[in-house]
Formats: C-alpha cells, sequence, structure tokens
C-alpha cells in the first residue's frame, strides 16, 4: 500500500483535478435525474418556462457541489496522512451517487408497482439499509480507480464539459445575484407602536358553509355557542373565498393577492420571487411578533407554499434564519433554493427511514399526495399548547379540518342519529362536524377568559371555501375585537383577501401596495365590488385508493393549472369554464346583498371583466373562443 501511495503522490496535479471533476460531477448528476423527476411531473415547476427551470437546476447544482468539493478538497488533503485517510476524499462523490442510485430506484419501484422506501416497514426498511451500503461500497472503489487515470480522450471531453456547466452555472449566479431583491418587504412597516400589541389569532374551519350555520340563520343549531358569542363581533354576512381549493384560498388569505396573481392554484404550486416574502405573517413579525402555525402538512403549510420569513413555526418545524440561508432563498425567485432544500429532504428523509431513525412519509406524497394529518382535536390542543408556551404578542393561524369532505367523522351524531354514511358529502354528518367545530370555539374561548388573554386578543373565525371546494357559496368570517370594538354586521361583500388589511388597519399599519384586499373597519367598501376566485381543472386531480392524484398531463398553457375563473358582484355569481369553453351564472344562495339591475354585469360583459382579469395577470386569454354558451343556473350551489 505504501508503494501505491508514493505512485499516486506523483500523479497529485491529474489526481486532485480528478477529485474535483469527480465530486462535482456526482452533484451536478445527482441534481440533474432529480431535476428530470419534478419537471415530469406535477411540481411547483410546472407552469414555467424552461428558462426558469434551467435557471433552478444550474443554481441548485452549483450550490450542492461548492460545499461537497470544498468537503472532498479536505479528505483528500487528509489522505497524504496516511493509509487510515486514503481513502476519505473519496466518501463525498461515492455517498452522493449511492444516494441517488437508492433514490432512482425508489422513484422507479413506487412508479411502477407503488412500493418504495416510502412505504417499507420493518426488515424492509434495512434491506434499503444494505442496498444504499452496496451501492456506497462499490462505488466507492470505482471512483478510487477513476482517480488513477492520467492522459484519457474521453476523460478529457468530460472535463470540458463539466467545465462548461460550472461556467453557465456561475454567470446564471452572478445575473440573479446583480437582480436579488433584499428590500422585498423593507419599511413596510415603520411607525407602529409596538408596545401591548394584542395577540391574533386567525381560526379557520376547512370547507364550510355559512348557509349551514345557526348564527347566519340555519334553522338547524348547529351553532348553538357561537350564536351567544356573535353578540359582541363584527360579523360578515357575504364573505367569499378566492379559491375553491385550500392551498390557493389559504395563501391569498396569508399574502392578501389573488391566485392569478401569485399563480399558487393547488399544490404543489409555490410562492416565487417577491411574492415568497409579501405576507401578513412577515409584516407581523417585523413588529416583534411571535408567529405559529398550526395545519395540514400540505395544502396550507407555510413551508411547502414557500412562505419565507413569515412564521416562526409551521406545524412543528422551524424554518431556521441566518443571513446566508436568506441570501439564497431569494436567488433564482427563491424556486432554486426551494428546490435545493427538496433535494437535500429527499435525501435525508430517506436515509432516516432505512437507518430506523425517523418513519418518513410516502415521498411520492410530496408531489402528489396529502400526507396523513392530525385530527381536529389534535390540532386545538396544539392551539392551546401554542398560546400556553408562546411569547407575546403572538400571531396564531390554525386551519381545522374536522369539517374536510367528503366524509366527516363527528364526535357525536345529532342530526345524523341512526344512519350511516354510505355516501360522500353527506349534510347530517357535515352538520355534525360543524357542530363539533362549534364546541371547538366555545372551549377556545373559555380558556381566553379563564387565562385573562381574552381582552388583549383579536380572534377572526373563517371558512376557505365553502362545502365541496365551492368558492361561489358564502364562508362565514366573524370578527372579535377586544373591548367589543367593531361590533355588528357588514353587509356588502366581502373576501377572504381583506382579512390581512383589516389586521393591519387595526394594528395602525398602513397596507403595503402589493396587498390587494382592503380593510372592512375603516373604509367604505363598495355595494358592488368585483370579487374574483380560481378553481383548479376538474380533471386535474382524482381520487384513488392511494389518496389525492394530480395528473401532470392536465396541466398546461396558457391558463396551466386553472379550471374556473369566478366573478362574484352584489348577489349574482358567474363561473367561466376556461377547459370546456362556458359560461355558467346564477344568483348568490342565501345573500343579503342586493344591488340595482343595472349594476349587475350582462353574462356577456362578466366574461370580458374575467378575460380583462386573467389578462392583467399575465396569461395569455387570445386563444379563448368569441362565441361561447351561457347557461343560467338556479343556485351557485348547482355550478
Amino acid at each position: 500500500m505504501e508503494k501505491y501511495l508514493n505512485g499516486m503522490n506523483n500523479l497529485v496535479n491529474q489526481k486532485w483535478f480528478n477529485i474535483i471533476f469527480i465530486t462535482t460531477t456526482s452533484f451536478y448528476l445527482y441534481t440533474f435525474m432529480e431535476w428530470i423527476f419534478f419537471i415530469t411531473k406535477p411540481s411547483f415547476m410546472s407552469s414555467m418556462n424552461i428558462s426558469q427551470k434551467l435557471t433552478i437546476f444550474f443554481m441548485s447544482s452549483f450550490f450542492l457541489a461548492i460545499p461537497g468539493v470544498i468537503l472532498t478538497t479536505l479528505f483528500a488533503v487528509l489522505s497524504k496522512l496516511g493509509k487510515f485517510f486514503f481513502w476519505l476524499w473519496a466518501i463525498i462523490p461515492a455517498f452522493v451517487i449511492a444516494i441517488l442510485s437508492i433514490i432512482l430506484l425508489d422513484n422507479f419501484t413506487y412508479t411502477i408497482f407503488k412500493f418504495g422506501i416510502g412505504t417499507s416497514e420493518g426488515n424492509w426498511r434495512g434491506v434499503y439499509a444494505i442496498l444504499f451500503l452496496i451501492f456506497f461500497v462499490y462505488f466507492l472503489k470505482k471512483i478510487v480507480n477513476l482517480v488513477q487515470i492520467k492522459d484519457d480522450h474521453h476523460l478529457n471531453v468530460a472535463y470540458i464539459f463539466i467545465i462548461l456547466l460550472l461556467v453557465t452555472s456561475v454567470i446564471i449566479v452572478g445575473v440573479n445575484l446583480h437582480n436579488i431583491n433584499f428590500s422585498a418587504q423593507k419599511d413596510t412597516v415603520s411607525g407602529v407602536q409596538t408596545s401591548n400589541l394584542p395577540n391574533i389569532i386567525l381560526l379557520g374551519f376547512d370547507g364550510v358553509n355559512a348557509t349551514n350555520m345557526s348564527v347566519y340563520g340555519y334553522d338547524r343549531d348547529t351553532t348553538p355557542n357561537l350564536s351567544k358569542l356573535a353578540e359582541n363581533t363584527l360579523i360578515v354576512e357575504n364573505a367569499f373565498s378566492n379559491g375553491g381549493n385550500t392551498g390557493g384560498s389559504i395563501t391569498s388569505l396569508l399574502t392578501g393577492k389573488l391566485p392569478t396573481d401569485t399563480r399558487v392554484v393547488y399544490p404543489p404550486d409555490i410562492l416565487m420571487e417577491e411574492d415568497a416574502y409579501q405576507h401578513l405573517p412577515g409584516m407581523l413579525r417585523q413588529l416583534g411578533y411571535t408567529t405559529i402555525q398550526i395545519s395540514d402538512s400540505t395544502f396550507s403549510d407555510a413551508y411547502s407554499r414557500n412562505i419565507k420569513d413569515g412564521f416562526d413555526i409551521a406545524n412543528s418545524r422551524s424554518e431556521g434564519s441566518s443571513f446566508l440561508l436568506n441570501t439564497l432563498g431569494r436567488f433564482g425567485g427563491g424556486g432554486s433554493f426551494y428546490f435545493y432544500a427538496l433535494l437535500v429532504q429527499r435525501a435525508t428523509e430517506r436515509l432516516e427511514h432505512i437507518i430506523y431513525l425517523r418513519t418518513m412519509d410516502n415521498p411520492y406524497k410530496l408531489v402528489t399526495h396529502p400526507v396523513s394529518e392530525l385530527s381536529a382535536q389534535e390540532q386545538y390542543n396544539a392551539v392551546i399548547s401554542a398560546l400556553d408556551i408562546a411569547k407575546s404578542p403572538l400571531f396564531l393561524h390554525a386551519h381545522l379540518l374536522g369539517t374536510h369532505g367528503p366524509q366527516f367523522n363527528p364526535s357525536k351524531n345529532i342530526f345524523s342519529v341512526g344512519e350511516i354514511q354510505d355516501k360522500s358529502w353527506m349534510v347530517d354528518f357535515y352538520d355534525d362536524a360543524i357542530h363539533d367545530s362549534d364546541i371547538y370555539i366555545k372551549s377556545l374561548f373559555d380558556y381566553l377568559n379563564n387565562t385573562g388573554k381574552i381582552n388583549n386578543t383579536v380572534i377572526i373565525l373563517y371558512s376557505d371555501h365553502g362545502i365541496n371546494w365551492n368558492p361561489l357559496i358564502r364562508v362565514p368570517l366573524i370578527f372579535w375585537f377586544p373591548n367589543n370594538q367593531f361590533v355588528g354586521k357588514v353587509h356588502e361583500n366581502v373576501q377572504l383577501i381583506d382579512i390581512a388589511p383589516t389586521i393591519l388597519d387595526y394594528l395602525g399599519v398602513s397596507k403595503p401596495a402589493w396587498m390587494h384586499g382592503q380593510s372592512i373597519i375603516n373604509e367604505n367598501i363598495p355595494p358592488a365590488r368585483y370579487i374574483f376566485s380560481v378553481e383548479q381543472a376538474a380533471d386535474l386531480v382524482t381520487h384513488n385508493e392511494s389518496g389525492w392524484v394530480v395528473d401532470e398531463n392536465q396541466v398546461f398553457p396558457p391558463f396551466y393549472q386553472l379550471g374556473k375563473v369566478n366573478l362574484v358582484v352584489c348577489n349574482h355569481w358567474f363561473s367561466l369554464d376556461l377547459r370546456e369553453p362556458q359560461l355558467k351564472y346564477g344568483e348568490v344562495a342565501g345573500s343579503t346583498t342586493h344591488c340595482g339591475d343595472t349594476i349587475i354585469p350582462a353574462p356577456q360583459q362578466s366574461k370580458e371583466l374575467i378575460l380583462q382579469h386573467l389578462s392583467a395577470a399575465g396569461y395569455d386569454t387570445t386563444s379563448y373562443p368569441s362565441e361561447i354558451p351561457y347557461i343560467p343556473v338556479t343556485t351557485s350551489s348547482q355550478k
């Protein structure tokens, strides 16, 4: 071995070049194969053009390779100290290629056979660990042999190719460094009295119709506790969601921006560029708020939607913050670092699973399925724990899933006594689930009263959309302000993107120009304002025995994942179908807003208003036909 090492020293220049080449190649290869997987599956890159996708590849590869090359070089230096250290320099590239091999195997087996690392249990996890070890040892030996090659034509060609990749990456990094906007939110919060700021609880219940709540006049007493509490509230009688899906709706709620502007309609869509840094929780953090989110781990999760610098903790995870991470997070519009984080996550969670450190969720679900969730009771318990331990002032966003369909699991059968839930969306079970939510609301107020926090807490109750993901049904929106401020009813139409401006207005913070909603407490609400909402394409998402599945073939220009864009004016709604060109229209069920007939747009005019809205948001509407059917519908629930 000593003679062998001496011989290697004669090749030191070639060896060091080979070391850097092999390590760089391993990281670029790993990133490339994962990049291919993500651009061929529904992912946050689905609606990007090829230039944006390539930027993400080059930048993510570069940022992965640089620390790897530095560490490998350090190991190579140590390898000169003796036999024990000789193999160290090859560990990094061998490890990366072994990881790549196990991920490729996992992607293949799950795609074809529906099993993989994420579905493995018991001894099968150990089998994958043995496979990984075999891959690692095999590539370790191959790399050690490869580094000894001196002059080889094919290797020289590979050198040139890798150098071109690196040069391209450096150029792209330089361009993006020049374009980084470090002031996306700077100076949006100033001149505000930060002492004695109230706690803010933004409490959501999934998929609840206002028409199914007795506090809104429903003939069943589904919300007896809420009806009593509502005496000291500001209750919005005609509130509408801006999205027919939880992910798009809650992202618009937290940003104050419409889904057509952020392009976040349905997971795995994410916020990009300045949108990732412009949101309500980020502004509240600047005021000194502790920000916590308790929700589902896929659709409304802040980190999954790429809400940056917003929540200190989201679903028991901390984003972490440093100048380096914040800088990298802004590269390439934020998508490159998001992909970088996904690469690290996909590798580490598999390794932790196969060596029994942690049980991972099904990896394919990261881009196609939601993972298992906490029960509504567990979510409520987490809310109380957060209120107990978090520093004030606290902004707590909790989105509870007890009312999520199409099946319901109420704790007590009140309206569904003696029934069997053998169909989807059974109203009696749905009403029971709403009654459960009413009990959680009472428990929350009991806690706030008993702890004395009620006098310095703003509570906002909302729902992200109506039953069966319908954004054209009125949803609950109720505000409790300290000392019974702003008590009464709002009869004008309000949308969920009005929540963020209303909170800022109450705190005395000016609404930033990028926030589209308006405050409902100190501003006059136009009686005939236009409220836009979106729905994903009906054939974009299907449900089978594996859960919710996104069909990547249904994401295509010019409207990508959009299926319908809706407009609400006064007590009328209009729904423009982008996939099967037609417009349906009707009256909003139970609406208490009424305008003169001259204010309500005709169906043809509403179509043009919706297309103008899409065009202003950057969509190409030129291919949409000028002549389409106009179909009247009796109620919004029949849409």
